[in-house]
């Protein structure tokens, strides 16, 4: 099955989208993988492959994840962005990322989780969020996650209130 969507990823992209490897970041054209791991990045390369599936940036300073953060990965399925000192996503960060299945944000500064967090990662299997600051998380913040079957909250700020 992986090689099957390999062959897939590897004949629909056109050749015109050849793109390096970043210089500072270690890269596998044969697993589709990209590892950045502590390089003290502020932001996501622009040049990691967008036929990439699995990218690691563990251990940056990437700080805030905006909309649109990953819209030239649209083949992710595993995202690393563990102790990247992230302190908010925001509404569509990983929107477009409809093939992810893990994202592991632990050991970052995440305090709130907005509506739209999450929003388009429709494959999502497993979401880490362990060791962060998360003290509250919006109605439907989760809404789009009809796959997750791991959510991971452990070592956060967060307190359960009767009203």
């Amino acid at each position: 099955m992986r090689l099957m969507v390999m062959l897939f990823l590897m004949t629909s992209i056109p050749l015109s989208q050849t793109v390096t490897c970043p210089r500072i970041c270690v890269c596998d054209d044969t697993k589709l993988t990209v590892t950045c791991i502590g390089k003290n990045l502020m932001h996501i390369p622009p040049t990691i492959k967008e036929i990439t599936v699995k990218l690691d940036l563990k251990r940056n300073n990437l700080g805030d994840l905006s909309k649109g953060a990953f819209k030239h990965t649209p083949y992710l399925t595993h995202l690393n962005l563990q102790g990247c000192r992230i302190h908010s996503v925001r509404a569509g960060a990983f929107r477009g990322l409809s093939h992810l299945v893990q994202l592991d944000l632990t050991h970052n500064n995440i305090d709130i989780l907005y509506q739209e967090s999450f929003d388009g990662l429709s494959s999502l299997k497993q979401l880490y969020l362990d060791r962060n600051r998360i003290e509250e998380i919006h109605p439907g913040a989760f809404a789009s996650l009809r796959s997750l079957n791991l959510l991971s909250l452990t070592h956060n700020q967060l307190v359960y209130r009767l009203t």
